[in-house]
Parts: structure tokens; sequence; C-alpha cells
């Protein structure tokens, strides 16, 4: 099984987001949360495309290996 992935990464902005969002106050501090936001959000889309990367690796993975008992696996399903 595939696993690329960044939810860690997604993780660890999240709780410096948290933190910055209940210590630092004013215009700079809502500038570097918007920031973080932004981050975030790119973190999470790149994961989506992790997702797929992972998905197709399981795929071709399945096409060049197929089980024992002759049918191929593609990600959670099996034909």
């Amino acid at each position: 099984m595939y696993n690329f992935t960044i939810l860690d990464t997604i993780k660890d902005l999240k709780k410096e987001r948290d933190f910055i969002a209940g210590n630092w106050q004013g215009d700079v501090a809502n500038l570097y949360l918007q920031a973080m936001d932004n981050y975030i959000n790119i973190a999470v889309a790149i994961e989506k495309c992790l997702e797929g990367v992972n998905q197709g690796m399981e795929y071709v993975s399945a096409q060049i290996n197929p089980d024992e008992n002759g049918s191929k696996s593609y990600g959670s399903k099996s034909l």
C-alpha cells in the first residue's frame, strides 16, 4: 500500500495557527493568520493530490502484480 501524505504537516500548521490566534493581537497577527490559512488550504489541496497519487500507485501495482487468485485489486475494490 502506498501512503504518501502530509497530514502531520497540516496538523502542525493548524496547531501553530491556533497558538498564534490565541496569543497574538493586532494587524500583524491578522495578516500572519491569513497567511497561515492560505498555507493550510494549500497543504490540504496537496494532500488531496497525494491521495490521488496513492490510488494511482495502487492501481498500477495491481496491474503489474495481480494477487494469487488471478483477480486484480484496485484500491479497496477487487475485480
